[in-house]
């Protein structure tokens, strides 16, 4: 951008044959059978009251724990990155057929391995709400600290793999609520009429 604009105030600006040769390199390794190339990085995040009118359906499932504003505020930027590059590899055919569906199962297996119970319910209902959500903040917080798969060895995006997990609860295949199904359940058919009017990605 510096070279850019010095060329246009008429200045002489060159370029270094070493700027160029590692930016070649960068490209070059990012197309390797096990990367990508990420996009989104510096993508803007979200604002507060961007954030406040967001009623999409993994969001009202953070919400649902009482996850803290600025957590979901970090929720919302990973979800939003993850789709934007998810979209892209999409676009430009750089994904083999079924790669993303496959890496979407893996972390469902992920998710599983934190969220699914580890006893039989006891049949006694008194667990109070309160029990729930920090339990349930506990389990999202343990996840948070994984070390997830990314969508091929050598991507580095941080993002992705938590954005798509927020993918799958905007798609309620995931939750993070112990009775998320039943609390979520009036929003199956939006869910629903989203997947048959578009593609996810």
């Amino acid at each position: 951008m510096a070279h850019l604009t010095s060329v246009a105030q008429g200045k002489n600006d060159w370029i270094d044959i070493g700027e160029i040769e590692g930016q070649l390199l960068l490209i070059a390794q990012s197309l390797r059978d096990d990367n990508l190339p990420l996009d989104y990085d510096d993508e803007p995040e979200p604002t507060r009251s961007e954030i406040a009118q967001d009623d999409r359906v993994f969001v009202a499932q953070l919400k649902l724990i009482l996850l803290h504003h600025e957590r979901i505020r970090q929720a919302v930027y990973d979800h939003n990155r993850a789709f934007l590059q998810r979209s892209r590899w999409q676009r430009e055919q750089l994904l083999t057929i079924g790669e993303l569906a496959a890496y979407d199962r893996r972390l469902m297996e992920e998710w599983k391995r934190v969220f699914l119970p580890l006893e039989e319910p006891s049949g006694n209902d008194e667990d109070l709400d309160t029990d729930k959500h920090v339990s349930a903040l506990r389990l999202y917080q343990r996840l948070q600290d994984r070390a997830l798969p990314e969508v091929r060895a050598e991507v580095r995006s941080g993002y992705i793999p938590f954005g798509s997990l927020h993918i799958l609860a905007d798609r309620l295949q995931i939750g993070w609520h112990p009775d998320w199904v039943e609390l979520m359940k009036h929003r199956l058919a939006e869910v629903q009429s989203v997947d048959d009017g578009q593609g996810a990605a």
